[in-house]
């Protein structure tokens, strides 16, 4: 992969039974939206498609890493590069680390323009997400 020109790593420690697997973090990244998330999503899609670029489609399409602990999710557009790995960490103690580490490489200017956009949501959406997954599993 090339230089990141971004990247982050957002976790949280899930204490409970049954260790949470990175297909399970994946199932509920890829469902189980909140009507303003899938608002956020629609906005996204129709400014991307203004600019010609594709839209942001499924996590599920893109996977092309499949671990015990890891999931690895691409997508190499015209704009830019977005790596991110889903993880979960061995339990140990009771205690185990889910998270989502996101990488990005900008293609140009629109990559850049684009992530600048997206990027004040982004945190906050995979805060959300990995709670929302923590929440699942335990049910």
């Amino acid at each position: 992969m090339e230089k990141m020109d971004y990247s982050d790593d957002y976790a949280v420690v899930y204490r409970g039974g049954e260790p949470m697997r990175p297909e399970e973090l994946l199932a509920s990244l890829a469902s189980d939206h909140p009507a303003w998330v899938r608002a956020l999503f629609r906005i996204r899609d129709r400014l991307a498609a203004k600019r010609g670029l594709k839209p942001g489609g499924r996590f599920a399409d893109r996977v092309v890493e499949r671990t015990d602990d890891r999931i690895v999710v691409e997508k190499d557009d015209s704009h830019l590069f977005l790596r991110i790995v889903l993880y979960c960490t061995a339990q140990e103690e009771g205690r185990q680390r889910v998270g989502i580490a996101t990488s990005v490489v900008f293609r140009n200017r629109t990559g850049r323009l684009y992530f600048r956009l997206v990027k004040p949501f982004h945190g906050l959406l995979c805060r959300k997400a990995l709670k929302r997954a923590v929440r699942r599993h335990e049910r």
